[in-house]
């Protein structure tokens, strides 16, 4: 009984892993051959330039753990650093609080 348990849920497990892994195809939705109306689309012209913003972007980070725990929270805090300067420290400020998991 026991060997036939082991069996059974490794063919079970097998199944699992094969109908996980096979690829997926796209449904291809049949199209009739019938004639459509072509329409126009509004040609937009651009004439004013955008202005860059006047205050930075702000964006606070409230973090549950350190800033340098190499997981979730590290990777926020990286991300922001290269935000910030990608955009520059003048477009883009943040502020940080970290180790604010407390449980009671």
């Amino acid at each position: 009984m026991n060997k036939l348990l082991k069996v059974v849920s490794i063919i079970i497990v097998m199944l699992f892993l094969f109908t996980a892994c096979t690829p997926q195809t796209p449904e291809v939705e049949e199209t009739k051959d019938e004639p459509t109306a072509e329409v126009e689309e509004p040609e937009i012209e651009l004439t004013e330039e955008v202005e860059e913003p006047k205050e930075p972007l702000k964006v606070a980070l409230i973090a549950p753990s350190t800033i340098n725990d190499y997981a979730f929270t590290q990777s926020m805090y990286d991300a922001l650093v290269v935000l910030q300067k990608e955009m520059g420290a003048d477009a883009l400020e943040f502020v940080y609080s970290e180790n604010m998991f407390v449980v009671d």
